[in-house]
């Protein structure tokens, strides 16, 4: 792990920074990437565009701009809520939690290796252009859920 400042960032702020200003977040940050991050993104693929451009150039721009050289992408709560539940301890000591780690032993000294996440291969598809099926309906249902949702009717029933 980094010894430098840790950051969460959002999609609208990696949005708002050129390509050079995300490789200086990357170079001085030790940045933590979201699974909220990845359906964000993804869910652009049906997101209506600006003129000129397609869904596909702007995941494949997001993809490009977030930073992954000092990044981690942390696991989404659901698998850490298994986990404590099945008796796993969750530190608490500023450590970001990761998925699919392995124990391994060299030389006598055991570490954990991570494999990259399904969220990390699929950043990486995205740079690329490349969309599963899967993920262009996951993007689909994303949008329909947004539109249908009352907002009003939310908000009236949490204030009680």
């Amino acid at each position: 792990m980094s010894a430098g400042p840790h950051l969460i960032f959002d999609k609208s702020a990696l949005e708002c920074l050129s390509l050079d200003e995300t490789n200086w977040l990357d170079n001085f940050f030790y940045t933590v990437i979201t699974p909220l991050f990845y359906a964000e993104t993804l869910a652009d693929l049906e997101k209506e565009v600006a003129k000129g451009r397609t869904a596909e150039q702007v995941v494949g721009s997001l993809a490009i701009g977030t930073p992954d050289m000092q990044s981690t992408a942390c696991a989404h709560h659901h698998k850490l809520l298994g986990g404590v539940l099945y008796g796993e301890t969750l530190p608490l000591d500023g450590r970001i939690p990761r998925g699919q780690g392995k124990v391994v032993e060299l030389d006598g000294k055991k570490g954990i290796f991570y494999s990259r996440s399904p969220e990390e291969e699929a950043l990486d598809r995205w740079h690329k252009r490349e969309f599963l099926d899967v993920e262009r309906q996951f993007a689909k249902t994303w949008r329909r859920q947004l539109s249908n949702m009352n907002h009003d009717a939310e908000y009236t029933f949490f204030q009680k």
